[in-house]
């Protein structure tokens, strides 16, 4: 008999430890998932903040710069570039290095390209179309085909993805599935 009760204690053992073995790996999942999500609010707080830091230097930026929606505007702007304008290829350059730079954060991860989008993919998607000539022919001139290489790269991955065109969703309703319901407030 206590061979029968023997066996009984070591499988009441191997199963208690497989479902202790078992809680572990449900804690495990939970605590990364937890962690994914907050390395993705992380992610969307950092792109709002970069973005926002630089609001002076964009409006510094558009007192040089035609609107990104004005055609005429553009072709004017070009035009004085063409013609030599130092000023006008200073501006365009500042410019398009700090589009850059944003674009790099995104191509690296440190940025979130939905949060990008939202705040100035529209923008960063005709400033590209407007200027790549002048990319184009920039990095001939300086011998470097990386001229604005993740900035062109970014532009092509938004319209690909087309996060908030046609027809616009705002980031808050594409981003629900993916989070849990915000409790509501006192009325």
């Amino acid at each position: 008999m206590s061979n029968g009760w023997s066996l009984f204690f070591a499988m009441a053992g191997l199963i208690v430890n497989g479902v202790g073995i078992g809680f572990i790996a449900i804690q495990v999942t939970l605590a990364r998932n937890a962690e994914k999500r907050e390395l993705t609010r992380g992610r969307k707080e950092s792109t709002t903040d970069a973005y926002g830091s630089t609001q002076e230097h964009r409006a510094a930026l558009r007192k040089e710069l035609p609107d990104d929606w004005d055609k005429a505007e553009v072709a004017a702007f070009l035009a004085r570039i063409d013609s030599g304008d130092v000023a006008a290829v200073t501006a365009l350059k500042e410019y398009l290095g700090h589009l850059e730079t944003l674009s790099v954060g995104v191509a690296s991860g440190v940025y979130d390209i939905e949060v990008m989008d939202t705040l100035c993919g529209p923008r960063l998607i005709n400033a590209v179309k407007h200027y790549r000539p002048f990319i184009e022919a920039r990095s001939k001139e300086i011998e470097y085909e990386g001229y604005c290489a993740e900035l062109l790269w970014l532009s092509k991955e938004l319209q690909r993805k087309n996060f908030s065109r046609s027809p616009y969703v705002p980031l808050a309703e594409r981003t629900r599935r993916s989070r849990p319901a915000i409790a509501e407030g006192p009325s």
